[in-house]
């Protein structure tokens, strides 16, 4: 019978360096922007678009390594929340687990 893949959650305030992630053949990858992350308190254009390219730019490094990412860009006018984007990620990639690192706010 073959593995289930894991579904890798990753925050924004999460980008680590890929020795403390798994290995890419273990997960997939889940990263979303989110327009109640960016507006929950009033912050900076300049420092929600250096957050949303950072987030950008690791998914591409990720996918450079060999990860499977699913990646969700900023669209402010879905009614789609978080939890339905992960949903479909799972339904994607057939995982029927959830790794993630501690959340720490």
């Amino acid at each position: 019978m073959a593995k289930r893949r894991k579904l890798l959650v990753l925050l924004g305030n999460q980008l680590f360096a890929r020795r403390h992630l798994p290995d890419a053949n273990e997960v997939d990858v889940f990263m979303c922007e989110d327009m109640s992350l960016c507006t929950y308190v009033r912050h900076h254009q300049q420092k929600i678009v250096l957050f949303l390219s950072a987030m950008r730019s690791y998914a591409d490094e990720l996918r450079d390594a060999g990860y499977r990412v699913h990646y969700v860009e900023l669209e402010p006018d879905t009614d789609q929340s978080y939890e339905d984007r992960l949903a479909l990620a799972l339904d994607e990639c057939g995982a029927e687990t959830l790794v993630h690192f501690e959340v720490e706010d």
